[in-house]
């Protein structure tokens, strides 16, 4: 799941924290687009999705659709930071 969660922030542009908070409600993979309802400019924003991130988002979603999608991948520190 690494590897997923670099390839989006990668090829999205998208911010960790909107990445890590990604729902599966909010992903289309009919479409290859994912939809971030609220981003730190307060702005609703699409997000592409190349095609392996495609590949990878659907096996995921065989194995589990829980959300958010990728909360577990990044752990937090004592602060609240990422590690």
């Amino acid at each position: 799941m690494m590897w997923l969660f670099l390839r989006m922030l990668l090829t999205t542009g998208a911010r960790r924290s909107e990445v890590n908070n990604l729902r599966w409600r909010d992903v289309n993979l009919a479409d290859s687009i994912a939809i971030l309802p609220t981003t730190k400019n307060g702005h609703a924003r699409a997000l592409p999705l190349v095609s392996d991130v495609k590949v990878a988002l659907a096996a995921a979603a065989k194995v589990s659709r829980c959300t958010p999608i990728l909360s577990s991948t990044i752990r937090r520190g004592r602060r609240g930071r990422s590690r």
